[in-house]
């Protein structure tokens, strides 16, 4: 169970240095097993990849950061992950980006994984997005051209936060092609939430995590469950809170023309994606639905099989 894991985060975090793009990962033996324990050790199991670990410090956050840098390749993905998730649990989607010739930027939002932070909490929605713009700060001397981003869930969020804040057009956009993956905009059962999280912040910080069935991959919900030192037990009113405000403020931007993909399993009972997906087609003008019947919400890390036929998608798209 949890009380036994390889690795001891407070360690692993003190063991890394700042992000220096090109420099091979420190050798540490926390930071080996850190890496080892969730596969994303892909350097040691592919050819021509130099992999990179360092922080940056953001606006009083330390961003973890990987890269995975390719001879020869045929751009950047940036990967953005959700709520709950951080770098470790991404090893499907990273190994198919190396797999399809990309350099991959990824990192642990605030409050996830290895960045610091309050437990996967956040005050306001813009400092994601001081964070995603210094990470492509830091990346941009040393990461190939063209850039791409690919976002799941909270992650899909900031990058349409992005888009429309920054009033992108095609030309413009630091990002050529832009894949999402169930797209938050509001989560499930939005309205009593919203209640529900003005009541509890009045008393408390964090509830009870619910651990859902957001994948038809059993032994992944198993492995968050019980084996996954960096998931959190508890969720955030802060974070809720902070939604709660981003929501009528992503609602009322003018729409955008920089082209994307939305990408959205038909089982997903994280998000309220009907309505999710009627709001990313009002703000993007030249949005592509691609729905997957079967998926639930956690597309990265689907069963084989859904995981094949995500991932198919995505890759014909940032081709």
């Amino acid at each position: 169970m949890l009380n036994d894991m390889p690795f001891d985060k407070e360690t692993v975090r003190q063991a890394i240095p700042p992000l220096t793009i090109g420099e091979p990962v420190v050798e540490h033996e926390s930071v080996r097993r850190y890496r080892e324990y969730y596969g994303i050790d892909f350097e040691n199991r592919k050819k021509h990849l130099s992999a990179s670990l360092g922080y940056i410090d953001v606006s009083g956050y330390r961003i973890y950061t990987h890269t995975f840098l390719q001879d020869n390749p045929k751009g950047t993905v940036f990967v953005m992950h959700g709520y709950y998730d951080h770098v470790g649990i991404y090893d499907h989607i990273i190994e198919y980006l190396i797999d399809l010739r990309f350099s991959v930027v990824a990192f642990d939002l605030p409050g996830h994984g290895l960045s610091s932070g309050d437990n996967v909490a956040i005050h306001d929605f813009h400092r994601y997005q001081i964070v995603l713009h210094s990470v492509m700060d830091a990346a941009k001397e040393n990461m190939p051209s063209p850039w791409h981003i690919v976002g799941q869930s909270t992650g899909a969020a900031v990058v349409i936060d992005f888009l429309l804040t920054g009033r992108f057009t095609q030309k413009t956009s630091p990002f050529k092609k832009i894949v999402l993956l169930a797209p938050l905009v509001r989560p499930q059962s939005w309205l009593t939430g919203r209640v529900m999280q003005s009541i509890v912040i009045l008393f408390k910080q964090y509830i009870a995590r619910n651990f859902a069935t957001n994948s038809n991959d059993v032994n992944f919900l198993h492995f968050l469950r019980a084996r996954d030192p960096l998931q959190s037990r508890m969720l955030s009113a802060r974070w809720v809170g902070a939604l709660k405000n981003w929501v009528p403020y992503i609602e009322s931007k003018d729409s955008c023309e920089v082209p994307i993909t939305v990408i959205q399993g038909q089982q997903d009972g994280t998000v309220e994606w009907q309505h999710n997906l009627a709001v990313i087609k009002k703000k993007f003008i030249r949005t592509e639905l691609v729905f997957i019947s079967q998926a639930h919400h956690q597309l990265v890390n689907e069963t084989e099989a859904l995981r094949k036929e995500i991932f198919g998608v995505m890759g014909s798209r940032l081709k």
